[in-house]
């Protein structure tokens, strides 16, 4: 576990299949995510169970779950992009969107996950309209590196690749 001023900070486990279930139910999560959507708590613990057993290998996904006063308020995920790269995604709950959780979270997570798996960057993409993102991305250290036409999600969309390094 790791702390920081307001966050305990855990690695995923089965008991908050539940928890991201119910967080994963917004709608800007359905619109910029939507393979991280889940239709049913059965559809969440499935998943949960892929992502707990993904962790124990050596490309992931690694999934840490961001709890403030006793309560899952959302995740950051390492994905391996190949054998030698990771990118960063992050999730908050509506509720608690807006309040620095996110950007606590990345300059916590980044360089625990940096030192544990050996890596000295770390990139982030980002849909050119998730303005929050972007600025959560900017705060938590990382630089632009592409902005303009790229595949996300499986479809041809604007978008802005970040990079964070040691």
């Amino acid at each position: 576990m790791i702390k920081t001023e307001r966050l305990e900070i855990k690695k995923l486990n089965i008991s908050m299949a539940e928890d991201l279930f119910l967080m994963n139910q917004d709608e800007d999560l359905k619109r910029f995510l939507p393979d991280e959507y889940f239709n049913s708590l059965e559809e969440a613990i499935e998943a949960t169970k892929w992502l707990v057993e993904s962790s124990n290998t050596s490309l992931g996904p690694y999934l840490y779950c961001l709890f403030y006063n006793n309560k899952n308020i959302g995740y950051v995920e390492f994905c391996s992009l190949d054998e030698f790269d990771f990118e960063v995604g992050f999730h908050i709950d509506k509720k608690y969107v807006g309040n620095g959780f996110a950007v606590e979270a990345l300059k916590a997570l980044i360089p625990y996950f940096m030192d544990t798996y050996n890596q000295d960057h770390i990139y982030a993409v980002v849909l050119e309209e998730n303005q929050k993102s972007i600025k959560v991305l900017q705060k938590a250290g990382f630089s632009l590196e592409y902005m303009g036409n790229g595949i996300y999600q499986g479809e041809n969309r604007d978008i802005r690749q970040y990079i964070y390094k040691k």
